[in-house]
């Protein structure tokens, strides 16, 4: 009997750990109590894949599943003290790490890892708007996994199959909280981003085009009807009182002297006197970065120009290749290019390495 007790003690001890098996503890850090308000928020956004943290990096090691918990524990707080906590997402939520990127299709784990958060609001940002394939799963996965929280104040979608121009999702969400019954209107905006695939639509801010239907009337915001707003457009007036642009100021000012702070090393030329320091640095060297690799495939082994190739690239930067092309005088636009594979060139290089990287490399 007592060695069943220490055997599920143990592995009670071994679950409720939870940590990422190779992740760096994290350093002790000072500790604080924590400032509850009436309305309290929990903010992510820019996580770009990276649900399963930064393993190598003690402080920044959580994972999504952390996160989740944390959110139910701090959640409950809340409903102990009475307040409100709303969880938010700005979106940018794909492309940056290969938890999303290298599955065919882009995001096949992630969507379902990111659904476990119980979001309250959460809205599109300009990554999940680049490409057409991950703007149709955004629309398609995100939005109904999150049919109630998601708001798209000036984004429509084309559905590629009617041809129809919809909203994204719902214009705004109005709801009265939890504990306080505050009640509150969200907004998502996406700023005047140009880049976006052709299958969404942004309407531009400050144009006064966004119209909502079913008005925000007395309804909507128990207003007199003289004080309802019909639409909404978003100003950037003048503030009625100074602002300063902190840029350039204390933060930004210059040495005293021009001796670079990071240096390569040193070369000793040391006479021993008593004026200081007279080593001499060597400064650090700064070898330029290109901004486009090129590597020749199926080139004729004699050296040896082709009359003609395959250009082939990834899709995410087309509109400079295309651009490339005609600065080398060639007439080429969008319509000249084909989809040449499915696959991502994560996968492609994976399997080449598989099969030429054979044995001790």
């Amino acid at each position: 009997m007592p060695l069943s007790r220490i055997v599920l003690t143990s592995a009670l001890c071994s679950v409720a750990q939870a940590a990422q098996p190779g992740a760096v503890q994290p350093v002790a850090a000072p500790m604080r109590d924590l400032t509850w308000g009436k309305l309290n928020f929990l903010h992510t956004t820019d996580t770009h894949g990276w649900l399963g943290g930064h393993l190598q990096e003690p402080q920044y090691s959580a994972d999504w599943g952390d996160y989740v918990s944390f959110a139910e524990h701090i959640r409950r707080q809340a409903d102990d003290k009475g307040v409100d906590l709303l969880l938010v997402d700005t979106g940018d939520r794909v492309e940056g790490n290969g938890l999303y990127d290298a599955s065919s299709p882009q995001g096949l784990f992630t969507y379902d890892i990111f659904r476990e958060q119980s979001v309250d609001l959460l809205c599109t940002g300009n990554h999940e708007l680049y490409q057409a394939p991950t703007a149709d799963r955004e629309h398609a996965i995100t939005v109904p996994n999150f049919k109630h929280n998601y708001i798209a104040s000036n984004l429509d979608y084309l559905d590629d199959k009617t041809g129809t121009q919809v909203p994204q999702a719902q214009r705004y969400r109005k709801f009265a909280t939890k504990n306080q019954g505050l009640n509150i209107i969200a907004f998502g905006f996406i700023f005047d981003f140009t880049m976006n695939a052709n299958n969404t639509v942004i309407t531009l801010l400050n144009t006064g085009d966004h119209i909502f239907e079913a008005a925000l009337d007395t309804r909507l915001l128990n207003l007199p009807e003289a004080m309802a707003a019909k639409d909404l457009s978003v100003d950037n007036d003048a503030p009625s009182s100074p602002q300063f642009d902190l840029r350039g100021s204390d933060n930004q000012q210059q040495p005293l002297s021009d001796r670079p702070a990071l240096i390569g090393g040193y070369t000793t030329k040391d006479g021993l006197g008593s004026d200081g320091d007279d080593t001499e640095h060597t400064p650090l060297k700064f070898y330029a970065q290109p901004n486009c690799v090129q590597a020749e495939v199926g080139f004729p082994a004699d050296g040896s120009e082709p009359e003609t190739v395959d250009v082939v690239f990834l899709d995410f930067i087309q509109q400079w290749v295309i651009m490339a092309l005609k600065f080398s005088g060639g007439e080429y636009s969008d319509r000249d290019v084909d989809k040449w594979d499915d696959e991502t060139l994560t996968f492609k290089m994976a399997k080449w390495i598989g099969e030429n990287w054979k044995g001790e490399c």
